[in-house]
């Protein structure tokens, strides 16, 4: 929003993950993402004009750590402003969660992955056409680069054309598959919150070297996120980070 691009990740096993962060704000689109997966949105504050409005009309729950103790969050000092400061673990969210009353099992009609995913270890080119780097354009601000590692069969995010590096141990950022999902983007009427169409459309699915032209679709908020070939033939991807 505002040009600026966010990311949401998105953990099957939140016990097992280490330190996250920073953690921001729950923004509109998010809960429909999150709502694809049957899954916690765990964030500090939200817009309150379209999120919360949003979150209370689908009678779904969130974990708002800025409404929680220290003992499922805490602030480190990493040289940015105090909204960038803001850090959980796995371990503080795993206690915190099962101390709440939120659900924790999945919808038995959400139990599946968005992905279909190959076996473990095979790495298969998405494609037929070659693509060793990919780019996408949020705002004139906001560019990101996705370098090939043939060595290691991953994407290395470059925002701005820099690589990124996790700062508390400096390894670049790396996924195995990259897919670029093509939508509308609208302006609620305060003009400067978004609203990301989430129905579907056509998108870029890239793996191992190459890329493929696809199909994806949602629908409503609860709705899987399917992605198809161009023919509709179900796609099945490398198993690995995305």
């Amino acid at each position: 929003e505002g040009g600026i691009s966010r990311l949401m990740a998105v953990y099957s096993d939140i016990a097992s993950v280490g330190q996250i962060g920073t953690i921001r704000s729950l923004r509109y689109s998010y809960i429909d993402l999150a709502a694809t997966f049957d899954a916690i949105p765990v964030h500090c504050g939200a817009d309150n004009d379209y999120a919360t409005p949003h979150l209370k009309s689908l009678k779904l729950s969130s974990f708002d750590l800025g409404a929680k103790d220290s003992s499922v969050q805490f602030r480190e000092k990493n040289g940015k402003a105090t909204e960038h400061t803001l850090y959980t673990k796995g371990s503080m969210l795993s206690e915190g969660l099962a101390k709440s009353k939120l659900r924790q099992k999945l919808n038995s009609d959400q139990s599946d992955t968005a992905f279909r995913f190959g076996q473990p270890g095979a790495s298969v080119p998405a494609g037929e056409t070659s693509c060793v780097k990919a780019h996408v354009s949020m705002s004139s601000s906001y560019t990101t680069d996705f370098i090939y590692n043939e060595t290691e069969k991953t994407y290395t995010r470059c925002p701005n054309g820099k690589t990124l590096t996790d700062y508390k141990t400096g390894k670049p950022v790396s996924v195995k598959n990259v897919f670029f999902l093509y939508t509308n983007v609208t302006l609620f009427d305060d003009n400067y919150h978004t609203k990301t169409s989430l129905s579907g459309g056509e998108g870029v699915y890239i793996s191992d070297g190459a890329s493929k032209p696809i199909r994806w679709k949602k629908g409503n908020a609860s709705s899987p996120l399917v992605f198809t070939d161009e023919e509709g033939s179900e796609l099945t991807v490398n198993a690995g980070s995305s």
